[in-house]
């Protein structure tokens, strides 16, 4: 396991970024390798079109992106599970970077029953059981556990509506939200309830929204817990001035400490995320330099429960999982 301390290379420095960037360590738990093996990860370079008529250059068009990992969720016990859309793997490795569960198409865990192409959009509760949309049908979670055994099969609407299962989030306190479009159902404690909503439901009771107003303004939302039929208790909203131009990628979600995490996709390759309080205060921020690799590969950073943020950063030797952590 490897310790990193922040580095001049890693910032851009204004006294700002220098008093918020020291609160965050890099730690390296494991790297997993390229390659065909059960304990690798399978990836493929991407095509492109010559459009010039010179040796492949930033000029040409991708004609078909990179074959590798697609997503990555880390539970409490800080095992990886990474998923591939192209390949229709599903591997999960324990925090020394150990396979402990294969459920890839071709393996011997492999189950039709949780899908049948590629895995759907899953989660992991505090329980280490996966809930994973079926896909391609999208009409039903199986629910399964470490063993890569079946335990449950969940329909949000009932077995009778084959609604499309459109998203599912891992929202405070095991409570998972299932939508089909603008529909929610509320999964907790073994139970569906009706309502819901897009925002995250927070350990307080409270949903939180955050989206981008204009190129330099984020809209935060704050709503009571909703009724049957959707209706909030009361709504909040603020405005915050970002003090320049800055897209934002994702809303990933407050944590148990109620800090809401913001994700940039700023120039140059940079990814920033800002906490923010429940008073819309901005706490600290993180700046990730995305490296640059042959396979033209990025993933998204995935955020956990306690703040720790997780950095899947591709190299051309592997992916490398990073934790960061408040120190």
């Amino acid at each position: 396991m490897r310790h990193y301390i922040l580095i001049v290379s890693f910032f851009i420095f204004t006294n700002l970024h220098l008093s918020l960037a020291q609160e965050y360590k890099a730690t390296e738990l494991f790297a997993i390798t390229w390659g065909d093996e059960a304990n690798q990860l399978k990836i493929c370079p991407p095509d492109y079109e010559d459009v010039d008529g010179t040796p492949e250059d930033s000029t040409d068009d991708m004609i078909w992106p990179c074959g590798g990992p697609t997503r990555a969720f880390v539970d409490n016990k800080e095992n990886v599970y990474i998923d591939s859309y192209l390949f229709g793997h599903f591997k999960v490795f324990n925090s020394h970077g150990s396979l402990i569960l294969d459920l890839s198409k071709g393996s011997a865990g492999y189950n039709s029953e949780f899908f049948s192409s590629s895995p759907g959009d899953y989660v992991v509760d505090s329980n280490l059981l996966i809930y994973m949309i079926s896909f391609p049908e999208l009409t039903y979670v199986p629910v399964i556990n470490l063993s890569g055994k079946l335990v449950d099969k969940l329909y949000p609407w009932g077995p009778d509506k084959q609604h499309e299962i459109t998203n599912i989030q891992l929202n405070s306190n095991d409570i998972i939200t299932f939508s089909c479009f603008d529909h929610y159902r509320t999964y907790r404690e073994g139970k569906f309830y009706a309502g819901g909503s897009s925002g995250w439901l927070s350990r307080d009771g409270n949903y939180y929204v955050v989206i981008q107003d204009d190129e330099r303004h984020l809209k935060f939302k704050k709503y009571g817990n909703p009724d049957n039929h959707g209706k909030a208790a009361w709504q909040e909203i603020k405005y915050v001035d970002l003090g320049k131009d800055m897209p934002i990628w994702d809303f990933m979600g407050v944590d148990d400490n109620m800090l809401l995490y913001v994700m940039f996709a700023d120039a140059n390759d940079v990814i920033k995320i800002r906490t923010y309080t429940i008073k819309y205060v901005m706490e600290d921020e993180l700046i990730i330099h995305q490296v640059i690799n042959k396979y033209d590969l990025t993933m998204q950073p995935f955020l956990r429960a306690d703040g720790n943020i997780y950095e899947f950063r591709c190299l051309d030797d592997g992916l490398h999982v990073i934790r960061w952590s408040r120190h």
